[in-house]
């Protein structure tokens, strides 16, 4: 199931889903915490995250008006472990047929990833409505609008590459959301604990808005 509009809906009016890998539970934790106290709602939590289907529970348990869901899927296995009530939407970094036919008949939104316009038009020709265009930096923002140019039919969401300094031009050239995940949880967040740091910088992302 890919419902766009629910799911872009879902976003609110900030655009934008920080992608978190985390190097444990307790630093996932302390993240989540830090970008919802900096009004940053959409989260990604990628399964390279230890305990990433518990991180992601123990969240929306603690902190409901968040939007979770999960990162870099990418066999079917993984698929079916994060199939969970809790979890809003699904995102692989690349495009499988395999994932393809168990997403078309579930009920959550699935991106599949694509980094260049015929893997995007494979996946939209697929049922899928949304595509994850990565990395974001081979195109840019002037890329993006050249892609969008022919194919208008498509609704990309930008990962790699996307900082405070050009998420807004992303989106106002055409990407219907950016991710953004080693700006944002840089080593010092990571590694030294500096979440009022991430609590700041979250609130920079949060007032980005749609275009």
């Amino acid at each position: 199931m890919n419902n766009t509009n629910a799911f872009f809906k879902s976003l609110g009016n900030n655009p934008v889903i920080a992608v978190l890998r985390a190097p444990s539970e307790e630093v996932a934790m302390e993240c989540i915490s830090a970008c919802r106290s900096g009004g940053l709602h959409n989260i990604e939590i990628t399964l390279s995250t230890p305990q990433a289907v518990s991180v992601l529970k123990i969240a929306k348990e603690k902190f409901p008006e968040l939007n979770l869901g999960f990162g870099t899927i990418t066999n079917s296995k993984e698929a079916r472990e994060t199939l969970i009530d809790e979890a809003s939407f699904i995102v692989s970094p690349h495009s499988d047929q395999e994932l393809f036919e168990y997403y078309r008949s579930q009920e959550i939104t699935y991106i599949p990833g694509g980094s260049t316009p015929s893997e995007l038009m494979h996946i939209h020709k697929n049922g899928f409505a949304i595509q994850k265009l990565f990395p974001g930096s081979l195109y840019g923002p002037q890329g993006v609008k050249g892609i969008l140019a022919p194919l208008p039919q498509l609704n990309l969401i930008v990962t790699g590459g996307v900082k405070l300094e050009n998420a807004s031009e992303f989106l106002g050239l055409g990407a219907r959301a950016v991710c953004v995940g080693g700006n944002l949880f840089t080593r010092d967040v990571l590694q030294k604990g500096d979440y009022a740091w991430l609590e700041t910088e979250a609130r920079k992302w949060s007032e980005i808005q749609c275009a």
